[in-house]
């Protein structure tokens, strides 16, 4: 079996399904995390002036006064050879 993770995410607030997107499969975990922070932080950048928060350890980022945000998770996945 080959080891890989998937690096999802899941957005968050009113106009949302609330299903989880694959961000991206990965080799490695380190490669899928980096992936992960990534995306975080191009989510922040997308949102800069707005009254947000992120927090790369839970991988989560959200608005300080609602429930919208996003939500990240790696996943190690074994697959057949």
């Amino acid at each position: 079996m080959k080891k890989i993770w998937i690096a999802t995410y899941v957005d968050r607030g009113e106009t949302c399904d609330g299903k989880a997107r694959v961000l991206k499969a990965c080799a490695t975990e380190e490669e899928a995390r980096n992936e992960v922070r990534a995306d975080i932080e191009k989510w922040a950048d997308d949102r800069a002036g707005e009254n947000v928060e992120v927090d790369f350890g839970r991988m989560s980022a959200s608005y300080r006064d609602r429930d919208d945000g996003c939500d990240w998770n790696v996943e190690e996945v074994e697959i057949p050879e």
